[in-house]
């Protein structure tokens, strides 16, 4: 049985989030939706994680979406 592919999406940034004030992401829920209507998982970057987390993000999941943000 296969899996569905995981695919990591890049949000952008926000310098003040509402709830707690620092960087927070921000990312239309369309993009989600298109990649689960695609077959895929959708999993969203975490704000500024640094190079080596993005790298490794990357490396385990089977696509990436730029949604265009920062």
């Amino acid at each position: 049985m296969n899996s569905a592919p995981t695919i990591l999406i890049a949000p952008s940034t926000q310098k003040a989030g509402e709830e707690f004030y620092d960087y927070a992401i921000s990312l239309s829920d369309a993009y989600s939706k298109a990649v689960i209507e695609g077959g895929g998982i959708p999993f969203i970057m975490p704000c500024a994680p640094g190079a080596k987390t993005v790298a490794e993000m990357v490396a385990r999941a089977d696509g990436v979406l730029l949604s265009g943000g920062d």
